[in-house]
């Protein structure tokens, strides 16, 4: 259960430009960790634009990318991705 309540999309129109770019770095999806930063729209932006650095602007290969993802999702028990 989250401690902080979830921005509903639908209740906000003017964040649909911020959550059309969320949805398209994070592959359609706006998961629940960004609908709560969301409360602060900058806050949001600024982690969606380390998050994806991270992702895609290192000199990793993918397979040691996601073997670091991995390690990072069981190290803090996250679910793992489908």
């Amino acid at each position: 259960m989250a401690r902080i309540s979830l921005i509903e999309e639908k209740d906000h129109p003017e964040l649909r430009e911020l959550i059309a770019r969320i949805r398209g770095d994070r592959g359609g999806r706006l998961l629940n960790l960004y609908e709560a930063l969301l409360h602060s729209p900058a806050v949001a932006m600024a982690f969606l634009e380390q998050v994806t650095a991270v992702r895609w602007k290192t000199q990793l290969d993918g397979q040691t990318r996601e073997i670091v993802a991995h390690g990072v999702r069981q190290r803090h028990g996250m679910a793992q991705r489908a």
